[in-house]
């Protein structure tokens, strides 16, 4: 059986190189701190502001804030061939999630096993309707690595960014919310989103949608067709599709803002710092009166209230994305 990587330009080798070139040479004073360099992102606002009036709160759209230039439907190539078609971040939808076995057959290959895509298996499922997932993607992408680390250091908290690819279709997920912020960058072609008010505000990692469709509200409060280089941002929570358009290929990256909540705070002081306390190591049984469980309840929150126990806890949080840098061998092996 013959082999074949999904096609997404149609004649990408020839004009892949070319492509790539263009655009890690401009990427690279970014990723040396040599310059402004590309991708760049403008919410049309300060940080300060975004925070203070959107961040959470509100949706944002911003008609052409993402500089993409030189980004193609090659350069889309060029990264997915670089992903292992078993690799569990790849996904493809079509009423459902798609299985494995039917785009992808292993193959010996010397000492061990790989993985190969199906002849023509994932180009037919995405023009008939599919929509391909390629969760973080920005480990995959010098782009999106360096679109989620400019996201990250606008938000102060830590960003990863998943690809969605389609050709038409239903979309993927349906109506649903997220249960973090999300920031839509859209980087190649069009496609329909509608946003509606949440039913449940700033959920948590365990309050999903998944049983809730029916309680989404009917009136979007956000209806457009987002172009290429326009940028939505969707707290977490807001009810959300997103459309394909008919016979017009899409790409975007779903920018995800993961942060910590109060709760979070709340259970790790329960867990940490709680069980260090006699008052809070009392048998509550019959026996504990009002005045002992008012005295554990005061301890509890001094802990909670401790300024040394916040900084220790979000020391412990992941709060930046830690960006792979990339190593620019054309520079270090450069002639003098």
């Amino acid at each position: 059986m013959a082999v074949t990587t999904p096609n997404f330009s149609g004649y990408w080798k020839a004009w892949a190189d070319k492509a790539m070139k263009r655009y890690e040479n401009d990427l690279t004073e970014s990723f040396l701190g040599k310059g402004t360099g590309l991708p760049k992102i403008d919410l049309n606002c300060s940080s300060a502001q975004f925070k203070e009036k959107f961040f959470e709160k509100n949706i944002k759209f911003i008609p052409g804030g993402l500089n993409i230039q030189e980004y193609g439907w090659a350069n889309v190539s060029h990264e997915f061939y670089g992903i292992d078609p078993g690799d569990a971040r790849i996904r493809l939808f079509q009423n459902g999630e798609v299985t494995k076995e039917e785009y992808v057959f292993l193959v010996q290959d010397g000492d061990s096993v790989r993985s190969l895509y199906k002849e023509g298996a994932v180009d037919e499922a995405l023009k008939n309707g599919a929509t391909l997932v390629v969760t973080r993607y920005d480990r995959s992408s010098i782009f999106v690595s360096a679109l989620c680390q400019e996201l990250s250091t606008i938000t102060g908290e830590r960003c990863v960014g998943n690809a969605y690819i389609a050709t038409g279709g239903n979309g993927t997920f349906g109506k649903h919310w997220d249960r973090h912020c999300v920031f839509v960058l859209q980087l190649l072609g069009r496609k329909l989103w509608r946003i509606y008010p949440p039913t449940l505000e700033l959920p948590l990692q365990f309050q999903t949608s998944k049983n809730r469709k029916d309680a989404c509200p009917l009136e979007p409060a956000f209806e457009r067709v987002v172009e290429a280089g326009d940028i939505i941002y969707i707290p977490r929570g807001w009810w959300h599709e997103a459309i394909p358009l008919e016979g017009e290929p899409t790409m975007h990256i779903a920018a995800g803002i993961h942060t910590t909540s109060i709760y979070e705070y709340l259970r790790w002081v329960g867990a940490r710092k709680a069980p260090q306390l006699p008052s809070a190591r009392q048998s509550i049984g019959g026996e504990a009166s009002t005045e002992e469980l008012l005295k554990a309840y005061d301890d509890f929150h001094h802990e909670f209230m401790s300024p040394q126990n916040l900084e220790e806890f979000k020391r412990t949080q992941l709060k930046i994305t830690h960006s792979q840098k990339p190593v620019k061998f054309e520079i270090l092996f450069a002639a003098p």
